[in-house]
């Protein structure tokens, strides 16, 4: 994948399973960064759950046009 690849998936759709979407990212090895836009209130639990990584506990909000940033160690 080259860096100005723009990719869509049916795993950022409304009420989508949020593993299939990690599963998608895993598969992603040579991605340096990956960025997932979406909608709320499904980006929010995907937050919560990349944060917490269990079910959604963490209720986690983002305004319009908001941007949370995760980055690996």
């Amino acid at each position: 994948m080259n860096k100005k690849e723009i990719r869509q998936t049916p795993a950022l759709a409304p009420g989508a399973v949020v593993d299939q979407l990690f599963a998608e990212i895993k598969n992603e090895a040579g991605a340096e960064s990956i960025a997932i836009v979406g909608h709320q209130p499904d980006l929010g639990h995907l937050i919560s759950r990349i944060v917490q990584s269990d079910d959604c506990v963490l209720s986690i909000q983002l305004k319009k046009g908001g941007i949370l940033l995760h980055q690996r160690e």
